[in-house]
């Protein structure tokens, strides 16, 4: 499998992206993810390790996990 990465930032509602010769006429997926900046990724993983390092990494017997809630913060 051929991968593509290019990390960029747009300054419009368009991107090109040049694709190898061999890709041309073949069906290929394009995925388009937030790349958070250094500082950004720093923060949150300082922030699930303090989550971590609090819970000792043990859930307690009574937990049930709400996607709902985890979505709105």
């Amino acid at each position: 499998m051929q991968a593509i990465k290019q990390i960029l930032t747009p300054f419009s509602d368009n991107i090109n992206i040049k694709l190898p010769k061999e890709l041309i006429n073949k069906t290929i997926e394009v995925i388009i993810l937030y790349f958070p900046e250094d500082n950004e990724s720093a923060d949150r993983e300082e922030r699930l390790l303090k989550i971590y390092n609090k819970s000792q990494g043990i859930l307690p017997d009574n937990y049930k996990f709400d996607r709902e809630e985890a979505h709105e913060k």
